[in-house]
C-alpha cells in the first residue's frame, strides 16, 4: 500500500469522529436562546402573576391577580394580554374573548354582573359591532369596564401596576342638578326694597345725596350702607343705574319707578352673575346665569328659575340642552358628556323618565327610564 492510499484511508475513517463535535458546537448555541419558564411573582403592591415567561417577559399562558381582586387568565404576548383571555372585575362583570397590545380586539362576550350581555366585535378596547342582550333588570348605564394594564417586565425589582382602577369610566352621569338655585333663590339676602325711594317717606330715615349732577343723576347713601348712582326721575330710580348693597351684591342695568325692569346685570358676593332681562325685580326673560366654578345656563326664566329652553354647561364638559320647568329637566332634551356619550330623549324633575336613545362607543340603544333608572334598553336598527 501506497503512501497516498494510507493517508487517504485514515482520513474516511477519522471524518465521522469530527462530526459529533461540530453537532455539539450547535446544541451549545441553541442553548443561549430564551426557554419558556413557569414563574410566579408578586409585586410589592400586591399584585400577583403565576404563568410562563420567556426570558424576562410574559409570554404564553397564564394568571394575573390585581390586588383589587380583579384577575386576568389568558394568553400574554411580550408582557402584555394578546391572544385569548378572560378578565373578571371584582365587581361581578366579566369579559371572555379576543385581546391584541393589553385591549379588548376582535369577538368577544362582555357579561354584566346582572346578567346582561354584549356578543360581537372589540376594538380598541371598545364595543365595535354586535348584540346587548338583556338579561336582568340593568343598572343606569352599562359602562365596559376599563383593564388594568398588568405592570411591565418583572425584574430583579419589580416594578409596581399601576394605581388606575379597574372601573375608571364615569357611570351614566348622574345627571346633576348643582342648580346652586341661582343665589338665593333667586334674589339676594337684602332686595333692593330695603332703600326702594331716593327720595323716602317721612317714616323712613333719609338718604345722604352725596352728589347731584343734574336733576336726573344723582348719587345716594343709605345709612344701612346701601348705595344708588344712576338716573332719577320725579324722587324714583328710574332709566340706567347701579345699586349696591352693602352684603357686597350689585345690580347695573335698568330702572324703572323703583325697581330693576328691563336689562340688567346682577353679581353676587360670592361671583355667581346673571345678565339678561328683569322683571318686577325678578328675572324673566332670556339670561344668562354664571357660577364661579365655570358652570353656565343661558336660556329661559320665569319668575327667577329656568323654565322653558336653555343650555345648562357644566365645567367639566358635560352639557344638557332642552327643555326646563320650574328650575328642573322636565320635557325633551339632550344630555352630551364630556366624553361623547349621549341620551337624547325624556326628562322629569331632573331625572331621565320616559323613553329616548343612548348612544355609547358608537352603539345605540333605545331605552326607557323611571326616574332615573333604566328599565328597558335594546341595540337600535340602522
Amino acid at each position: 500500500m501506497n503512501k497516498k492510499r494510507y493517508w487517504a484511508l485514515w482520513m474516511i475513517l477519522l471524518l465521522p469522529l469530527s462530526m459529533p463535535l461540530y453537532a455539539a458546537d450547535d446544541e451549545d448555541d441553541a442553548a443561549d436562546d430564551p426557554e419558556i419558564v413557569k414563574k410566579a411573582v408578586i409585586w410589592t403592591n400586591g399584585d400577583y402573576y403565576d404563568g410562563e415567561y420567556e426570558g424576562d417577559q410574559r409570554n404564553g399562558r397564564g394568571v394575573y391577580i390585581w390586588k383589587n381582586g380583579d384577575r386576568y387568565e389568558g394568553d400574554f404576548y411580550e408582557g402584555k394580554r394578546d391572544g385569548e383571555g378572560t378578565y373578571t372585575w371584582v365587581n361581578g362583570d366579566r369579559y371572555e374573548g379576543g385581546y391584541a397590545e393589553d385591549k379588548r380586539d376582535g369577538e368577544g362576550t362582555y357579561t354584566w354582573a346582572n346578567g346582561d350581555q354584549f356578543k360581537g366585535e372589540f376594538s380598541e378596547g371598545k364595543r365595535s359591532d354586535g348584540k346587548l342582550v338583556k338579561g336582568a333588570v340593568p343598572p343606569v348605564k352599562k359602562p365596559v369596564a376599563e383593564e388594568k394594564a398588568p405592570p411591565p417586565v418583572a425584574t430583579t425589582t419589580p416594578t409596581p401596576a399601576p394605581a388606575s382602577q379597574a372601573n375608571t369610566e364615569k357611570d351614566n352621569p348622574e345627571i346633576k342638578d348643582t342648580q346652586k338655585q341661582p343665589a338665593k333663590t333667586p334674589e339676594p339676602a337684602k332686595t333692593p326694597t330695603v332703600a326702594s325711594k331716593p327720595t323716602p317717606a317721612p317714616t323712613q330715615t333719609p338718604p345722604t345725596m352725596s352728589a347731584m349732577n343734574d336733576e336726573n343723576h344723582g348719587k345716594f347713601i343709605w345709612p344701612n350702607g346701601d348705595s344708588y348712582e344712576g338716573e332719577v326721575v320725579k324722587g324714583q330710580r328710574t332709566g340706567k343705574g347701579i345699586y349696591t348693597w352693602k352684603n357686597g351684591d350689585s345690580y347695573e342695568g335698568d330702572f324703572i319707578k323703583g325697581t330693576r325692569e328691563g336689562k340688567g346685570t346682577y353679581t353676587w358676593k360670592n361671583g355667581d352673575r346673571y345678565e339678561g332681562d328683569f322683571v318686577a325685580n325678578r328675572r324673566e326673560g332670556k339670561g344668562v346665569y354664571l357660577w364661579t366654578n365655570g358652570d353656565r345656563y343661558e336660556g329661559d326664566f320665569i319668575d327667577g328659575t329656568r323654565h322653558g329652553k336653555g343650555v345648562l354647561t357644566w365645567s367639566d364638559g358635560d352639557r344638557y340642552e332642552g327643555e326646563f320647568a320650574k328650575g328642573k329637566r322636565t320635557g325633551k332634551g339632550i344630555y352630551t358628556t364630556a366624553t361623547g356619550d349621549r341620551y337624547e330623549g325624556n326628562f322629569m324633575d331632573g331625572k331621565r323618565h320616559g323613553k329616548g336613545k343612548l348612544i355609547m362607543d358608537g352603539v345605540e340603544e333605545e331605552v326607557e327610564y323611571k326616574n332615573g333608572i333604566l328599565i328597558d334598553h335594546v341595540k337600535a336598527e340602522k
